[in-house]
């Protein structure tokens, strides 16, 4: 046993788990520092300052441990190793980064308060294929003052909004990064000022110019460097106590049944170790019930199969299916999920009217995998939004303030005929007609659909197709325009509500395009002009999907209803003959895109229907 300065007494410690972690009155600090011969822990703690060097005896490998005698108090601290100081990496709680945008703010750890009420909270475990994801950006759904929130801009603004996320419909919210990364990005070659947006304090958007080397924000907080344990701070309206807010956050989420997932982006040259403990990390201590990796920097099979995440949902660009089960059987609930951009720029293509897409827009809407799920989008952060998408034919990213060189070249996009807003009543209703296109694609698809947040009120980015740096009212959710969106919101809460109600757009297993219990019809069939007749030539635009129900039976073994999604997304109005699965059914309209001039809900057609061009509708077989 040590004295060492402040009267603290030490000893040698524990050299896992690494980071701090409180024994009783005692407080074990545990860091590795390759290449180092030895480290020293600077605790704060009372207004004093205590440095306790950690050497050869108190080293195992690259690990160096010390522990702490009767730390009661609140603390914070820090390492100084190899001629610099440091937050320690795994740090549970972080300090020193309160206000979002603001550069140059020393971090430092400290431990979590473990009194945490969680009130029998539990995770809804939910199937894979019966999700419903909503992305938000924890910061950006709230803060502009459109939200209406007390906390805007904060994890206790979202809880504000979960009323309105409960309406719409939606079992799981998909979190950007709201780890404690650095958004500040040092860039001489840039002229833009630093943006200190303190929504908390300042009640509106506030810019302040900084004196130091130009930055821009990554609002994002992609490939930012980054505290992977710690929550950020600026994110929460109590900064002081960020982790009881998260929490708070994910336990009301859980009482609405809605699931938790979180974004991660981590550096090229992290270790599968620590990959592996700061996902167990989350799941434990805050309950979240799934990742979505923006890159997977180690061996995919390292993190499929964990068995402590055994049960939480895991999304990456694609898994190697030959390895993440090796040698084991299927799980009973599929846990790992692909999510890349096969589906939206398919879809994109086919509802533009692009040439030969027809079987490519069949497969990926039927997609699905033996061991994995699909994750369907249209659009992501990363792009643009479901409005601009038919509003604009190139990217506008002038106020990124890289002379519009960044962002995708490439957006499959169509402006309906003029680019922008304001584009007079006709381009403008065929503007809306096509978003509900894309939504119907979307939600009628196997798999699993992820909405990005405000794509169902319309918000818009003027045409700004990487927003990344954009902590600004065009980066933010624009909730006015909900208003003039009111019917497009509607549409997409009636879609969510029948992808719920009815399986067969939600198959846990591959659709074969057989008929292989014998029904009389295969559990997916492909359609043209004619029924049965599907044309998957090059020229083609045209294409009907009939989704037997009885491929899709309830736990009782009732069969569901069978549907009839038809797309004509030619620049022709077409008559199209109509295929039954009961001789003596009809069809029933339940959704059409274009409303104006298709079929309205709740009208029959018998065995034909004349459908508008780039239009799809949704078709119900009733008796």
């Amino acid at each position: 046993m040590a004295m060492g300065a402040a009267g603290l007494e030490f000893c040698a410690g524990d050299f896992y788990p690494l980071g701090a972690t409180r024994i009783g009155k005692n407080v074990n600090f545990a860091v590795s520092v390759p290449g180092a011969e030895k480290c020293t822990l600077k605790l704060c703690f009372d207004g004093k300052t205590a440095e306790i060097e950690m050497d050869e005896t108190k080293r195992f490998g690259a690990v160096f441990a010390v522990k702490v005698k009767n730390l009661t108090q609140e603390f914070t601290y820090s390492f100084l190793a190899l001629g610099k100081e440091f937050t320690d990496p795994y740090a549970k709680s972080v300090r020193g980064r309160e206000i979002f945008g603001k550069p140059s703010q020393e971090t430092v750890g400290t431990l979590i308060a473990d009194n945490f009420d969680w009130k029998g909270d539990k995770n809804p475990g939910r199937a894979f294929e019966k999700l419903i994801i909503y992305k938000i950006h924890p910061r950006g759904f709230t803060a502009d003052e459109s939200s209406n929130v007390r906390h805007r801009g904060t994890f206790l603004g979202i809880i504000e909004k979960m009323p309105y996320i409960k309406k719409l419909g939606v079992n799981a919210v998909l979190l950007m990064p709201c780890v404690e990364f650095d958004e500040c990005m040092s860039d001489e070659t840039l002229n833009v000022p630093v943006y200190t947006n303190d929504l908390k304090n300042k009640g509106s958007f506030h810019r302040e110019k900084s004196d130091e080397m130009p930055v821009r924000v990554n609002f994002w907080g992609y490939g930012a460097k980054a505290e992977y344990f710690a929550v950020k701070s600026a994110y929460a309206a109590d900064t002081e106590h960020p982790e009881r807010e998260f929490k708070t956050l994910v336990r009301a989420f859980h009482k609405a049944g809605i699931e938790v997932l979180m974004e991660f982006s981590f550096p090229d040259n992290v270790s599968a170790g620590f990959v592996s403990d700061v996902l167990r990390f989350w799941v434990s201590e805050y309950h979240i019930d799934g990742f979505r990796f923006i890159n997977m920097p180690v061996p995919d099979f390292c993190i499929s199969k964990d068995p402590y995440l055994a049960n939480t949902k895991l999304i990456a660009s694609g898994w190697d299916e030959t390895k993440a089960y090796a040698g084991e059987e299927l799980p009973r609930r599929k846990h790992l999920a692909v999510m890349d951009e096969t589906f939206e720029y398919t879809v994109r293509r086919f509802l533009k009217g692009d040439e030969g897409m027809v079987n490519a827009f069949s497969e990926c809407h039927r997609r699905n995998n033996r061991k994995s799920c699909c994750v369907n989008m249209i659009t992501d952060s990363n792009g643009f939004t479901l409005n601009d998408l038919y509003a604009y034919d190139v990217k506008h990213n002038e106020a990124n303030g890289e002379n519009n060189r960044d962002g995708r070249e490439i957006n499959y996009s169509w402006n309906c005929g003029r680019e922008g807003e304001n584009p007079g009543r006709k381009i403008a209703l065929l503007r809306r007609v096509m978003i509900k296109n894309a939504l119907i694609a979307l939600f009628t698809a196997q798999g699993v659909p992820m909405l990005l947040a405000g794509d169902e009120f319309l918000n818009s980015q003027h045409g700004n197709n990487n927003a990344y740096c954009k902590d600004d009212p065009l980066g933010w959710l624009n909730w006015n325009s909900r208003g003039i969106a009111r019917e497009t919101t509607l549409f997409v809460m009636e879609l969510i509500a029948l992808r719920k109600e009815h399986r067969v757009f939600r198959n846990a297993e591959i659709l074969r395009l057989m008929d292989y219990v014998s029904y009389g019809c295969p559990d997916l069939s492909y359609h043209g002009m004619k029924a049965w007749g599907p044309d998957f030539s090059y020229h083609s635009r045209c294409l009907g999907m009939l989704f037997n129900g009885g491929y899709a039976p309830a736990r009782n073994g009732t069969p569901d209803a069978s549907f009839y999604v038809l797309f004509n997304m030619d620049y022709l109005d077409h008559d199209f003959d109509l295929p039954l699965v009961n001789k003596a059914g009809k069809w029933e309209v339940v959704l059409s895109a274009n409303s104006a001039k298709a079929l309205a809900p709740g009208d029959i057609c018998d065995r034909t229907i004349a459908l508008p061009a780039r239009c799809a509708i949704v078709l119900k077989e009733t008796e």
